[in-house]
């Protein structure tokens, strides 16, 4: 599933799908930062993932995994377990980085619960760091296709088909933003301030997509304020304010 996924949200539900058949409770969260940023949870009851957010300060195990990329693990020890999955003290936790390009962008974090009423497999760690790593590189994959496809399009061939290869590698940034960003986007949305809460974001998503796009392409500037206020901004280029029409 995640090897023909069309998306990286796509890629990022089929792991999180794929690892609640192993472990009784799992979930995904997204590096925002020096916070994990939950995204969608499989097993658990309490909190939404949009509220549960774990602080790298305070979780030096999870910490250490977003800067190496290597697996940790935890258990029930209170100075150990995040505080969301409430695990009980004979429990075993592990967290897996999803790597994009070098650099973490999203945990699967995965506990054995307590383990009522559910047989285990004993290979499920093993099992879900397979998983994690074919997740990163199913990211990978998918994201330097999309940008192969939008830096070639245009090469050689006509105004429109490059306007298409620009179209198509903004739609994948900006998409990044809104997946990683995913709490942000709705709370900017509702209050209106989402160019305040994304500007980084959005301002590193522009260099990539200058550098990248030819100056030459002719509709190379509005393709991406188009991009920004369609995915981003859900249609409404007010929520961006002056980003909406600058550049």
């Amino acid at each position: 599933a995640m090897s023909t996924a069309g998306s990286l949200s796509e890629i990022l539900t089929a792991l999180l799908n794929a690892a609640s058949a192993e472990a009784p409770r799992a979930a995904l969260f997204v590096v925002n930062g020096n916070l994990l940023q939950g995204w969608r949870f499989s097993g658990f009851t309490g909190p939404s993932p949009a509220s549960v957010k774990i602080s790298l300060d305070q979780c030096p195990q999870f910490a250490e995994a977003v800067r190496t990329g290597e697996p940790a693990v935890a258990n029930g020890d209170a100075t150990a377990a995040p505080a969301f999955a409430a695990l009980a003290f004979h429990a075993e936790a592990l967290a897996f980085p999803i790597v994009l390009g070098g650099e973490t962008v999203a945990m699967l974090y995965a506990d054995s619960g307590d383990d009522a009423g559910r047989d285990v497999p004993a290979t499920w760690r093993e099992t879900l760091q397979i998983l994690s790593r074919h997740a990163s590189a199913c990211l990978g994959h998918l994201t330097a296709v999309r940008t192969a496809q939008a830096l070639t399009r245009g090469v050689g061939m006509a105004s429109s088909e490059d306007d298409d290869g620009a179209r198509r590698y903004a739609r994948l940034l900006v998409s990044e933003i809104k997946l990683y960003n995913e709490p942000a986007v709705h709370i900017g949305r509702q209050n209106r301030d989402l160019l305040q809460r994304l500007r980084p974001e959005i301002e590193r998503a522009r260099r990539l997509y200058e550098e990248r796009i030819p100056s030459a392409v002719h509709a190379r500037g509005s393709v991406f304020r188009q991009e920004l206020v369609q995915t981003l901004a859900d249609g409404d280029p007010a929520l961006l304010g002056d980003e909406a029409v600058a550049r």
